[in-house]
């Protein structure tokens, strides 16, 4: 792709001047705080301005240079200082400072820190000495602070130096779709690329403006945008039927704005697999007694009580009673499917476990502290409070897909134990 060319800083020409009016006076300002939210051009034009004045200066990103010593070493080295001594206190650093050439020949000198509310969480004294840098040096140097955050939000007590602030609103939607057409492809004219953009911008406008996740989404999408065309199935001039084509995988990359990884095509592919990865978890992260604890937990909370001497009991233990046979009819008659599964008592649960685990598992505390375990999964839920450690409950919440196809794991079919299959 073309790519936007750096030397143009679209739709702001008013910031770009005001910039050029305060670094092009005989004495540098202080300190200059720019503002705005992320992808408005800040960086960009900073440093055009001082680059077209002919002005030395030093990028300093306070994300890569994390702490105050990195961040001294940085502005040094671009400032020219030869000294490999190291530079840990704000003393050493304007020291340092007035032995570099700029210093020597009189010239002036610009600081830029980028992301500078990472200064926040530095060295107290870091944020007002950098903003009053030129006053405690005795030197020409201006300060550049670029942040996403208003300066409000730095100041932590008073007598703080107010520095110039220079705000960068946010782009319009079609001044975004003029700035990404820049990014058109040599293969394609631009306006088949700005058509393309234009949807881009309207569908994903309402759920962010920011320039770089809109090249990003745009980036990721052409080629199934272009797939129609390659095919032969559209013409490149029908907007009408490509919009209708996109549409579709647009919505489904309204799912992943800011997952940089994943593009429409990608999402799909996932959505389709990801019952099946589920599934693969479950048979391969739990444990051979966690499978029939979680198997036992599902019988629990889908059959009703009354049906577990039916169907977990060793042996037949007599006929059941008349109030018994209505309960379970009354039960069998009700519709279960929109129910969802119920409560159940734990000592309910280990009679199940201790039924369909098929040999004798003697009571210890690593089956109980498996219940833990399940539950930390989130494929149990504990439904009792705290206080009641003598009759805790809990209840099953996996699909009916993934009961199954734990049971072909430990050779359970769980079709044959529920109630109403």
């Amino acid at each position: 792709m073309n790519g936007i060319n750096e030397s143009l800083c679209l739709y702001r020409d008013k910031e770009f001047s005001l910039l050029k009016v305060l670094l092009g006076d005989s004495i540098l300002p202080k300190s200059i705080f720019i503002y705005g939210n992320s992808a408005t051009g800040k960086t960009l034009v900073t440093k055009k301005v001082i680059q077209s004045s002919g002005l030395q200066y030093s990028s300093v990103s306070c994300t890569e240079c994390f702490n105050s010593k990195l961040i001294y070493q940085k502005i040094l080295s671009d400032a020219g200082h030869s000294s490999e001594k190291s530079c840990s206190t704000m003393m050493d650093f304007c020291r340092y400072l007035a032995q570099c050439t700029f210093a020597l020949l009189g010239q002036p000198f610009c600081i830029i820190l980028d992301k500078a509310e990472r200064l926040r969480k530095m060295d107290c004294n870091l944020l007002p000495s950098f903003l009053r840098l030129g006053e405690l040096t005795k030197l020409d140097i201006s300060v550049l602070f670029i942040s996403e955050l208003i300066y409000e939000k730095f100041v932590t007590s008073s007598g703080f130096y107010e520095p110039i602030k220079i705000h960068f609103k946010n782009y319009a939607k079609d001044q975004l779709k003029d700035i990404m057409t820049y990014d058109c492809p040599d293969d394609f004219s631009t306006d088949f690329y700005k058509g393309y953009v234009t949807a881009i911008v309207d569908v994903f406008f309402h759920i962010t403006n920011n320039l770089t996740e809109l090249r990003h989404l745009a980036t990721v999408n052409f080629s199934k945008y272009c797939e129609p065309i390659v095919e032969g199935e559209i013409d490149k001039n029908d907007y009408r039927r490509l919009w209708a084509k996109i549409m579709p995988h647009l919505k489904k990359a309204l799912q992943t704005v800011y997952l940089r990884e994943v593009s429409s095509v990608q999402w799909e592919t996932m959505q389709e697999k990801s019952n099946y990865d589920k599934t693969i978890k479950a048979q391969v992260e739990l444990p051979y007694y966690s499978k029939h604890l979680l198997l036992a937990a599902f019988f629990a909370s889908y059959n009703p009580a009354n049906s577990d001497r039916r169907f977990f009991a060793k042996r037949c233990v007599g006929k059941m009673s008349s109030r018994a046979k209505r309960s379970v009819k009354s039960i069998k008659n009700s519709d279960k499917k929109f129910l969802g599964p119920k409560p159940f008592q734990l000592d309910r649960l280990m009679a199940i476990f201790y039924s369909i685990a098929g040999e004798a598992v003697s009571p210890s505390a690593n089956i109980l502290s498996q219940i833990s375990t399940l539950v930390t999964l989130k494929l149990l839920v504990k439904c009792s409070s705290d206080d009641q450690i003598d009759v805790p409950k809990y209840k099953c919440i996996v699909p009916l897909e993934l009961a199954i196809a734990v049971g072909k794991q430990v050779e359970v079919d769980v079709l044959q134990y529920l109630y109403d299959t």
